[in-house]
């Protein structure tokens, strides 16, 4: 069973993804069932309650808070749901793309686009999952990659902020010597004593890089232009590949 919320105010457009959603999980013979939201409030309201689905589809431009504010407020409850977004403009793609979107869909719709929204959802949930491992000198701690945000050297050791997690992962081991076990294609190290996993990172903005949580931290003034760089690579890198983030 493929669980899927659809956040769109339009009637005839809600029917038309059913419709094209229908055919295509006919085809891989998967049973469906979407629940309609017709505000993005309604569709925050359910998830708040404990509402779990397997893939969200927002339109763009609606009444009240739009589907990018939407999936902004869903990103901090459920950081890692697959969403997709309908829209008839191109003008958000930088900020879907800035938000793991997994596919953004423009109207009219037509079936080779739900056909590829759902080859990037299978590839999503079927993608092996990255570990990070660091070795103190009495134990071997591992991490899932994608719920580590950041790593900040703190009270002789270092401190490992996780996704879901209020208090950090407190490792004794040394900054420096943490440094040499990390990989340098995942983490930024954007000031003395503070590494941050890139796709953590929401933007980087003049003299100030800002996570997806809504925080942010100062970066290094004098490493300024080499920081900016690697980041922006790790964009293009990305975008070369056809990942989303």
């Amino acid at each position: 069973m493929l669980h899927i919320a659809i956040c769109e105010d339009a009637p005839e457009d809600i029917l038309m993804i059913q419709q094209l959603l229908l055919a295509e999980t006919k085809r891989s013979h998967l049973q469906l069932h979407t629940d309609c939201f017709e505000s993005g409030e309604a569709l925050l309201s359910v998830i708040q309650q404990g509402a779990s689905y397997d893939l969200l589809l927002l339109d763009i431009y609606m009444k009240q808070i739009n589907g990018i504010d939407t999936a902004h407020e869903i990103r901090k409850l459920l950081p890692r749901i697959p969403l997709a977004f309908l829209t008839s403009s191109v003008d958000h793609t930088l900020e879907a793309f800035d938000l793991d979107a997994l596919h953004y869909l423009l109207k009219p719709l037509r079936q080779e686009q739900v056909h590829t929204l759902l080859e990037r959802f299978y590839d999503r949930i079927h993608r092996p999952m990255d570990l990070l491992e660091i070795c103190s000198e009495r134990k071997t701690y591992t991490f899932a990659l994608q719920d580590v945000q950041k790593i900040q050297s703190c009270r002789k050791g270092v401190d490992i902020y996780l996704t879901g997690e209020a208090i950090p992962k407190h490792i004794a081991i040394t900054f420096k010597a943490l440094e040499e076990q990390i990989d340098s294609a995942h983490f930024l190290k954007i000031s003395r004593g503070l590494l941050v996993q890139m796709d953590y990172i929401s933007c980087i903005d003049k003299d100030v890089c800002r996570f997806r949580d809504g925080t942010e931290a100062l970066i290094c003034r004098r490493e300024r232009t080499k920081i900016k760089k690697k980041y922006n690579d790790f964009l293009f890198s990305h975008l070369a590949k056809g990942d989303r983030r």
